[in-house]
């Protein structure tokens, strides 16, 4: 209950359909892969933008310009690999 929300004050909190196009919670991307590189071990928020980590240590910044595709139905995350070099 509202009672509970003591720790939460002051985080933002996203409710799913709050959630525009193209905006995912952290928790979902998760472990999805990212073909031929790996998979997602955890996202972190750099001054930025957010920001993929794989399990090998890669970085990919979740933005437009290196980002594809999310596609949560098949668990993917396809990257443009021009961008990323």
């Amino acid at each position: 209950g509202i009672a509970d929300a003591g720790p939460l004050r002051g985080e933002l909190l996203l409710v799913e359909d709050e959630l525009r196009e193209g905006e995912w919670l952290a928790s979902d991307l998760v472990g999805l892969t990212v073909p031929g590189m790996g998979e997602v071990a955890r996202v972190v928020d750099a001054p930025s933008c957010s920001v993929l980590e794989l399990g090998d240590g890669t970085l990919i910044p979740l933005v437009s310009d290196a980002i594809e595709r999310v596609d949560l139905d098949s668990g993917e995350i396809h990257v443009k690999r021009d961008f990323l070099g």
